[in-house]
C-alpha cells in the first residue's frame, strides 16, 4: 500500500512541476520552415493550396475533410491525423501564397499560417510560417520540450518533399 502511495505522490508532483514550468514559458511561438522541391511551381502550388490534393501526399493524415466554402469561395478543411486534428480556414489566397488560421482540435492552440510557393518549372521553394498561441501550461511544456512547436510545418513539408522525391531537408528560416 505504501508503494502505491509513493507512486501516486510522485505522479502528482511530476504533473505539478510540469504545469508550473509551463506557466512560465511564453504562450506565443513563431516557426518558419522551408524546403526545395524538384517539381513545377504550378503543380506544387495546386497541392498545397487545394485540400482535394492533400490526402494524396500528406501521409501523416488519415483524411482531409473539406468544408464547403462559405465566404468568397475560400477553402476550409479539417486535417485528421493519427495524433492530431486541426481545422484550417484560409483567410486570403494570392497567386503564390495563402494565409489562414489553424485551430487544433485536441490541444488548446491557435495559429496564423502562411504558405508561400515560388519557383519555376524545375525547382520550387515552399515556405511555411506558423505564428501561434498555446494557452495550456501543460501543453506549452510538451510543445517546448517533448513534441516541438514546429511539428505541423515539419510534417507537412517532409510529406511534400517525399511526394516529389526531394532529397533536401526541411530548413529553418532566418526568423527562427
Amino acid at each position: 500500500m505504501q508503494f502505491f502511495g509513493f507512486i501516486a505522490l510522485a505522479l502528482i508532483l511530476g504533473v505539478g512541476l510540469i504545469a508550473i514550468i509551463g506557466a512560465f514559458l511564453p504562450k506565443r511561438y513563431e516557426v518558419g520552415r522551408m524546403i526545395r522541391i524538384p517539381g513545377p511551381v504550378d503543380k506544387v502550388w495546386r497541392d498545397v493550396s487545394d485540400p482535394r490534393y492533400m490526402s494524396v501526399w500528406r501521409k501523416d493524415l488519415r483524411r482531409v475533410l473539406r468544408i464547403p466554402p462559405r465566404y468568397k469561395g475560400l477553402h476550409e478543411w479539417h486535417e485528421i491525423g493519427w495524433m492530431s486534428k486541426r481545422k484550417v480556414r484560409i483567410k486570403s489566397i494570392g497567386r503564390s501564397d495563402w494565409v489562414g488560421r489553424a485551430e487544433d482540435g485536441l490541444f488548446p492552440t491557435r495559429a496564423r499560417l502562411r504558405v508561400r510557393v515560388q519557383g519555376n518549372e524545375s525547382l520550387t521553394l515552399v515556405e511555411v510560417r506558423e505564428d501561434g498561441v498555446i494557452r495550456s501550461p501543460f501543453v506549452r511544456f510538451l510543445a517546448r520540450f517533448v513534441i516541438g512547436v514546429s511539428v505541423h510545418p515539419d510534417a507537412m513539408l517532409r510529406a511534400l518533399g517525399a511526394h516529389y522525391g526531394a532529397e533536401g531537408e526541411v530548413e529553418a528560416t532566418d526568423s527562427d
